[in-house]
């Protein structure tokens, strides 16, 4: 039998209804051989009954369970069906997402051209239970300078997008089990020593509805995931190496999960996360290169008044670095407008909004640094002039 270069590995659980369309947009792919390897986590509906169909079919399927039928979590399953897989390269891909058509060849082709890369990815187009496809996600974590600086503020890495290196991933091991968002903690991992390929290109839909994991989480426990995911991260950052275990990234890795932890209703583990960052910084101040960055961060999230107040109450023992205070002077008076002029935005009050809006960046012109203020500075500049397209005025 032939070894396939490329291996799409797959969680598979309860997605009957669109495990199908799924498995259509892969065997559609053109290209170098490639294998699909489905692990099926306890399903309950016909999910193994269509599995077993298509693999009579196609001799490129290949499906499994674990014993007795068990459902052990998407992790756990991932990690299995990765140990089955025979080719050289990898891809993820959810049993409810889709491939668009070119992508295993696409990604395989600019992989290839980076020998010291881990791991390729692109952006990838959201879609609803119907065909409709929206806005696309995914962002170049090269940009801010090495990739887990960006990758520590956000996960911006669609997961059903990614094609793994698996000398790589054999380097810095698979995915941790005992946790949700075992992805973002495997990117940080694999990239704290290795380079990634960012594709702009759509290469991926990920499709919303709402048996998805992350639409069930409400905002303290989407934080409290997070939160547990940096902590992995960081936890490891020692045995990791590389760009994650320098003083600037742990600091940020700390800032970050001291507020995931505030959102998410844990003060004790925030106050723990914002003291590692005071003692690790000292006097001198060492470790402070992402500050600024963490800071404009900061002020899109959507706790961050209230992160802010706490940290300045008294009501608890954290406190800010010196250096850092400084830093967040000038957040703390423009920040409650800022985020007015956001919750003026989301309501159409936008005469209003734009008001607001310019008072902050006035009082902090480094907002417009952040991608997510710029795009609301565009179109309120187009609305003033009389130039935005209809569906922004």
């Amino acid at each position: 039998m032939t070894t396939p270069v490329i291996s799409v590995f797959i969680a598979s659980y309860n997605h009957a209804q669109f495990l199908p369309e799924t498995l259509e947009s892969v065997l559609s792919q053109e290209g170098p051989g490639f294998e699909v390897v489905v692990v099926d986590d306890g399903s309950t509906d016909d999910s193994r009954e269509i599995l077993e169909r298509y693999a009579r079919r196609d001799s490129r399927i290949r499906w499994s369970q674990h014993e007795g039928g068990r459902n052990l979590g998407v992790s756990r399953t991932s990690n299995r069906a990765i140990g089955l897989c025979r080719g050289e390269f990898l891809a993820w891909l959810g049993s409810d997402d889709l491939l668009m058509p070119g992508s295993l060849a696409t990604r395989l082709r600019e992989l290839s051209k980076a020998s010291n890369a881990g791991m390729a990815y692109g952006r990838a187009l959201l879609m609803d239970s119907s065909p409709e496809r929206t806005r696309a996600i995914g962002g170049d974590v090269n940009r801010l300078g090495p990739p887990v600086v960006r990758l520590a503020l956000s996960n911006c890495i669609p997961a059903s997008t990614v094609m793994l290196r698996r000398s790589a991933l054999e380097t810095v091991g698979s995915f941790a089990e005992e946790l949700t968002s075992s992805d973002w903690e495997l990117w940080l991992r694999l990239l704290s020593n290795r380079a990634v390929v960012f594709i702009r290109e759509p290469l991926a839909c990920h499709r919303i509805h709402e048996s998805n994991l992350n639409a069930l989480l409400d905002r303290a426990g989407s934080s409290a995931q997070c939160a547990v995911a940096l902590d992995e991260a960081a936890k490891r950052a020692p045995k990791t190496g590389g760009a994650i275990a320098t003083v600037d990234v742990l600091n940020l890795l700390d800032l970050q999960r001291s507020y995931h932890w505030f959102a998410a209703g844990d003060e004790s583990r925030a106050r723990s996360a914002l003291e590692a960052v005071c003692e690790r910084s000292g006097p001198a101040g060492r470790g402070t290169e992402y500050f600024d960055l963490w800071v404009r961060h900061l002020a899109s999230t959507a706790s961050a008044t209230e992160y802010i107040g706490w940290v300045d109450s008294g009501r608890t023992a954290a406190r800010w670095p010196p250096v850092l205070d400084r830093r967040v002077e000038r957040l703390r008076k423009s920040l409650p407008t800022l985020m007015a002029a956001w919750r003026h935005h989301r309501k159409g009050s936008y005469s209003e909004a734009r008001r607001l809006f310019f008072r902050a960046a006035c009082r902090r012109p480094s907002f417009l640094k952040d991608a997510k203020v710029r795009r609301f500075a565009a179109e309120y500049l187009l609305r003033a002039t009389g130039l935005a397209p209809e569906r922004l005025r």
